[in-house]
């Protein structure tokens, strides 16, 4: 790659253009920070535009297409309901999400935030590498770094490659509602989406390695929501955890620690996610990451080294990549308030 010039100087450098991403870099834009924001992919957003919220909006029209909601949504024939294809199915994901990777760019310009489409990766401390598709190689310095390149969904050794073998990113793709199919992990991406295709007449079946779903909530509340999906007809398999999983012709063969079999045409996995911090090089920044590549920050954003807790001065963190509760309001409201005191801009 050849260097494309000078070293240009920002009050703010972002990585990443999803919740956190977009809001820390027009936070401190709004206040006049010369702010720059990288993405190394083609279109804005990150997960919450790519997952997020077409999975809300996949919810959404599931529920119409199913006849349970007799709402018209844009580009959704309502007399289609159950005939509906796959292809009628996302019409309306795709066309939200089209519509959000849109408002993120609007953001940026109207504050603006140039956005630089590229690999970024720390040089040190305050430098960093952007390596761009037409091999040419940005090095931007700034006084403070934000990281928010979010996480992607974690997949266990044991599953093999298959196409029929989706996660949450790429169900989002999948060709054909099936029959049946096994959702692999009871937190809150696999009860979603177990709603979602049940909603659609999918035999689901939802394996757990817990007692019971999302523990994090009151046990009433997470009572109330496994007789609720129970009554939809998925098939709840609780304090279970699956041993191997073997792709056959036709039909993927499940076999659970307590021995049970299970055949399936389709199975997703939500089983946990792993932060995207891997291409940073973020040892030449003096970052150690923690488990699943989780950076560590202290009550400020700031990033800490997670055993010592020394912090790295100059360099903060916010949404998915720092871990629970990895939401878009929060991850929003994580970039906002620590560009508030990297910059000290409190009243």
């Amino acid at each position: 790659m050849k260097k494309s010039g000078q070293i240009q100087k920002y009050d703010l450098i972002v990585i990443g253009s999803g919740p956190a991403g977009e809001k820390g870099a027009a936070q401190a834009a709004y206040f006049g920070k010369k702010t720059v924001l990288i993405e190394s992919e083609y279109d804005l957003g990150g997960s919450a535009a790519s997952t997020t919220i077409p999975s809300k909006t996949l919810r959404e029209t599931s529920l119409v297409l199913s006849g349970i909601r007799a709402r018209r949504l844009h580009g959704i024939d309502l007399l289609l309901k159950r005939q509906a294809t796959v292809r009628d199915f996302l019409h309306h994901e795709r066309v939200v999400k089209d519509a959000e990777r849109t408002r993120v760019m609007d953001n940026m310009l109207r504050h603006n935030v140039k956005v630089l489409r590229g690999k970024g990766s720390f040089v040190d401390k305050r430098t960093i590498k952007v390596e761009k598709s037409d091999n040419l190689t940005d090095f931007l310095k700034g006084d403070i770094i934000l990281i928010a390149t979010g996480s992607s969904p974690r997949r266990p050794d044991y599953f093999p490659k298959d196409s029929h073998i989706f996660d949450s990113n790429s169900i989002l793709q999948i060709k054909n509602i099936p029959t049946n199919m096994v959702i692999v992990g009871g937190g809150v991406i696999g009860c979603e989406y177990a709603c979602i295709f049940a909603e659609l007449g999918v035999e689901v079946s939802l394996v757990h390695n817990k007692e019971i779903l999302l523990p994090f909530l009151d046990r009433d509340i997470s009572i109330a929501l496994e007789k609720s999906m129970s009554s939809m007809g998925i098939n709840l398999l609780m304090s279970e955890r699956v041993e191997f999983c073997n792709a056959k012709t036709n039909k993927l063969e499940i076999k659970l620690d307590s021995g049970k079999v299970i055949n399936t045409e389709v199975i997703m996995l939500a089983t946990g996610r792993t932060s995207n911090t891997s291409e940073l090089n973020l040892e030449a920044a003096g970052i150690k990451p923690g488990k699943y590549g989780l950076l560590v920050v202290d009550e400020n954003y700031q990033v800490i080294h997670p055993k010592t807790l020394k912090p790295v001065q100059g360099i903060y963190a916010a949404g998915d990549v720092i871990g629970a509760p990895a939401l878009a309001s929060t991850s929003m409201e994580q970039a906002r308030y620590a560009m508030i005191k990297a910059f000290n801009l409190e009243p």
